[in-house]
């Protein structure tokens, strides 16, 4: 808050110098992104099948045939993990009152060789998306995250903060997991290493549960509906 009525006189230049002033300038509706490790290796099973899936072209890389990566035996245990930590990222900063968890919905691996890459994108149907990454280059490989509101004004700056910047790069290794909301745009750059594929499992999620203020008519009571029912529905 600016308590002076005008500013911009020599008694006020100097108060804000002088860090005296009121002045206050605070971070709003800031977006999370949770970025931690897997506990543990991976198996020489999990790796093998990841790696040696069948996969199709993408518009700019190659991505797996099987769009439900981690509902394979293989990887129930890694699916487990993942949705642990997508939990744990869902009650940590949402903070819901009503009983209500994370599941993944849908899974898929991402192979990006030399010169290709991953262009600006976000994930529609989902909350919360997720990457794990299976392999990678050390000090190559790294995420982008765009700033999702649009900005009128974009004046250049030589010294970046959280509130002029419109992009934030993060640096990834295997085994790295990053999450972050499903709306906020990403991209991964060009891929400028020889003889090696980037590997990397992607993944969506929802909620199950009750959410919502039942008062202000904004209850929703989600519930996960099984494949064999949709299977069997007739429209």
């Amino acid at each position: 808050m600016i308590k002076n009525h005008q500013i911009g006189g020599p008694d006020d230049v100097k108060k804000i110098l002088e860090n005296k002033n009121e002045a206050v300038i605070q971070g709003i509706f800031p977006t999370p992104i949770y970025i931690n490790k897997l506990r543990r290796n991976l198996t020489e099973e999990e790796f093998n099948f990841m790696s040696s899936h069948l996969y199709k072209n993408n518009s700019s890389n190659k991505i797996s045939t099987n769009f439900y990566i981690l509902d394979n035996p293989k990887l129930i245990n890694l699916k487990h993990i993942l949705e642990w930590h997508l939990n744990f990222f869902y009650n940590n900063i949402w903070s819901p009152n009503l009983p209500s968890k994370i599941y993944i919905t849908q899974s898929w691996l991402n192979f990006t060789k030399k010169n290709e890459y991953h262009g600006s994108h976000r994930h529609p149907n989902s909350f919360l998306s997720g990457v794990f990454y299976v392999k990678t280059k050390k000090n190559y490989d790294k995420i982008i995250f765009e700033k999702s509101d649009y900005q009128t004004i974009s004046p250049m700056t030589n010294n970046p903060n959280p509130f002029n910047l419109s992009e934030h790069v993060v640096e990834v290794a295997a085994n790295d997991i990053v999450l972050f909301p499903s709306f906020l745009f990403h991209s991964v750059p060009k891929v400028t290493y020889e003889d090696d594929v980037r590997i990397s499992l992607a993944f969506n999620s929802f909620i199950e549960g009750n959410i919502g203020e039942t008062l202000t008519a904004a209850n929703l009571k989600l519930s996960k509906c099984d494949q064999k029912d949709l299977e069997s529905f007739e429209y």
